[in-house]
């Protein structure tokens, strides 16, 4: 098993609080991260993290979802893994359009940790 990793990055406007949902792509916006944002990542996904970066005038965000395999990627994500599922309200949010998903292949890691959902504290 040759575990994946699809990552997206983007920026969404401070004002907006759409950070803090934006979830992951391949397939979300911030707009609804529960049920068609993030949500469906964590019950497909081996897992996923979200990393944000509060500036003034915007929030940069990073979302990495891990899979079994690019295939399992594709089973989720449909034929082409690497494209973006737009959701309605992605302008109301998002600075620039998302443009694509980046493949990343694992090949090594170490270390153990976890976070705490509600606050997002890094547990050791």
């Amino acid at each position: 098993m040759t575990t994946s990793a699809g990552t997206v990055q983007g920026a969404v406007r401070p004002a907006s609080g759409a950070a803090s949902l934006r979830g992951s792509r391949p397939m979300t916006t911030p707009s609804t991260s529960t049920n068609t944002g993030v949500r469906p990542l964590e019950t497909n996904a081996l897992g996923v993290q979200r990393f944000r970066e509060d500036r003034p005038s915007k929030s940069e965000f990073v979302t990495i979802p891990y899979w079994e395999s690019v295939e399992a990627m594709s089973r989720f994500a449909g034929d082409d893994p690497t494209r973006i599922h737009h959701l309605e309200r992605d302008p109301e949010f998002l600075i620039e359009p998302l443009e694509s998903v980046r493949i990343l292949i694992i090949v090594a890691s170490s270390g153990r940790f976890t976070t705490d959902a509600e606050d997002g504290r890094v547990i050791p």
